[in-house]
């Protein structure tokens, strides 16, 4: 289990647990004697709350001390999470580390990517980063499939109590495995650890004060959002595109076992066609997305980050046909 493999495992792994226990939300609720729709999907919602605050804490401190380093309090953090979650007797404590476990999560979904570039060329690296991605993007529909049945079979806490053992075993190798990737701090360490003259094209220089870095990391996001023009527009779509998506995960579970009699089992499998539809635009995409790289970067003879953007206007013209679809298909009762 190499440092790429591994990244890509801690996030399927991970990101399969968040939507586990989509199914078992209607159990959830009768074991927290809660009937509150809105509750129900804010142990749903609320992790993403992790996952927004995470990156401004998590991607300078990377910057600091390392891609690998920070993975281990996100271990830490999650498998807390996790045995909380499994234990809990009382529905606030229950939603207060659903968001820590987000907070945690959101580790593994920055760190691979970054871990990623640290080790693939950058012509290969529109591929690989497809494929790590895989995890997350077959997790809504793999989870929920994994989950409806552990319902069904023992109990929804197994969801993360499974969970936990398999990302202690994780754990537990990585500790013995996994080494730094980050190529500043590797050589930062080298310097320090040997007392090394390297070449002067390999000397690190001070990365400065911690604090001012993490000022700087935190105060960066709104600059662009507010100096840059297309930033607040793509933002507000990329928002209100994951909120639309976020309510259709929230709820699938609870309309094919309400209005169809689904089992808890019988609705995970509904999760199924997102898989289908989200594995081939990857396979597609991520090929399309390195050739037409290349190509635009030998007929400009420039390297440019936009030449990766045209596959967004297909998605973007897609998606709104998808939620209409669906809210429609509820509307008349038909799957």
């Amino acid at each position: 289990m190499d440092n790429y493999n591994s990244s890509r495992y801690h996030k399927f792994i991970a990101s399969t647990c968040t939507s586990a226990f989509e199914p078992a939300l209607p159990s959830i609720m009768s074991d927290f004697h809660s009937t509150n729709g809105s509750i129900a999907s804010l142990t749903i919602s609320i992790y993403t709350i992790g996952y927004c605050l995470g990156p401004l804490l998590i991607a300078p401190i990377s910057e600091l001390y390392g891609h690998v380093t920070v993975l281990y309090p996100g271990y830490i953090g999650f498998m807390l999470a996790l045995a909380v979650c499994g234990s809990s007797r009382s529905l606030p404590l229950f939603v207060v580390f659903r968001a820590i476990m987000g907070l945690a999560a959101i580790t593994f979904v920055l760190m691979g990517p970054a871990i990623v570039a640290d080790l693939i060329p950058r012509e290969q690296i529109g591929l690989a980063l497809s494929i790590m991605s895989t995890g997350p993007v077959v997790r809504p529909t793999i989870g929920p499939v994994i989950g409806g049945y552990i319902v069904e079979s023992i109990s929804w806490r197994w969801i993360f109590y499974s969970t936990l053992i398999v990302f202690g075993v994780l754990f537990s190798l990585s500790l013995v495995i996994l080494k730094e990737t980050y190529a500043p701090v590797v050589l930062n360490w080298k310097q320090s650890k040997d007392g090394e003259d390297l070449p002067t094209s390999q000397k690190i220089t001070n990365p400065g004060n911690p604090r001012e870095t993490l000022q700087v990391a935190w105060s960066r996001p709104f600059k662009i959002l507010f100096l840059s023009p297309i930033v607040p527009f793509v933002g507000f779509y990329s928002a209100l595109s994951n909120a639309y998506g976020m309510l259709c995960f929230a709820i699938l579970g609870t309309v094919f076992q309400d209005n169809y009699s689904f089992t808890p089992g019988q609705s995970g499998l509904a999760y199924l066609g997102l898989m289908f539809g989200f594995l081939f635009s990857q396979l597609t995409l991520a090929r399309f997305s390195d050739r037409y790289m290349l190509k635009m970067e030998a007929k400009n003879n420039n390297k440019r980050p936009e030449y990766r953007l045209p596959p967004m206007f297909i998605g973007a013209f897609l998606l709104p046909i998808g939620f209409f679809w669906y809210g429609w298909s509820l509307e008349y009762h038909t799957h």
